[in-house]
């Protein structure tokens, strides 16, 4: 009887465990999410911004570890900076597309075709489009992520333009930060 009920436990774990690599939500706000790789993809966005405004171009850039670990005078490092600021416009994303789709906004066809330009606007950079796949992989980024990425971001905007525009919400961003912590 213990061993069946041990076994029974071990399966129920396994099954969580697996289950929770499965699109793991990092981070939320109502029914908006990014999973893992979603994040991890924000996070090479903001690093990528970050490493070109210390280098003063976007081409050919160098990434060293030291870079990362360079202390900024008030203890903390730019690897500090590009999680805090990755962290608060994710936390923003997510609570102006949370507040779009709960007043069933929704994207119109225009608004996809915006988000869309971005998207082939990173394809463009490649060529042909085995290469972009090849390149997106070694990170574990691929179309749809980076297509899900626009599409999330654009929503966002859509619900940031809702919320000022409501005389409901005249709220300041810290307003909205405190907003987000509590849900």
């Amino acid at each position: 009887k213990t061993r069946v009920t041990a076994l029974v436990f071990a399966l129920f774990f396994l099954a969580l465990t697996l289950v929770s690599c499965a699109g793991t939500v990092v981070i939320s706000c109502g029914k908006q999410s990014y999973d893992a790789r979603l994040f991890s993809f924000a996070l090479t966005l903001s690093k990528t911004q970050t490493l070109a405004k210390i280098q003063g171009t976007s081409q050919n850039l160098q990434d060293h570890a030291s870079i990362w670990t360079t202390d900024l005078g008030d203890g903390s490092t730019y690897a500090d900076l590009v999680l805090s600021s990755c962290l608060n416009t994710v936390k923003m994303t997510l609570f102006y597309a949370n507040y779009a789709t709960e007043r069933g906004a929704e994207l119109s066809k225009e608004e996809e075709a915006a988000a869309m330009q971005n998207v082939t606007a990173i394809l463009n950079t490649f060529s042909p489009r085995q290469e972009f796949d090849s390149y997106m992989a070694k990170y574990g980024f691929d179309y749809d992520l980076i297509r899900r990425y626009y599409l999330l971001d654009m929503l966002s905007q859509k619900g940031m333009r809702l919320f000022y525009n409501s005389t409901d919400t005249s709220l300041t961003n810290d307003d909205v930060r405190a907003y987000y912590e509590e849900n």
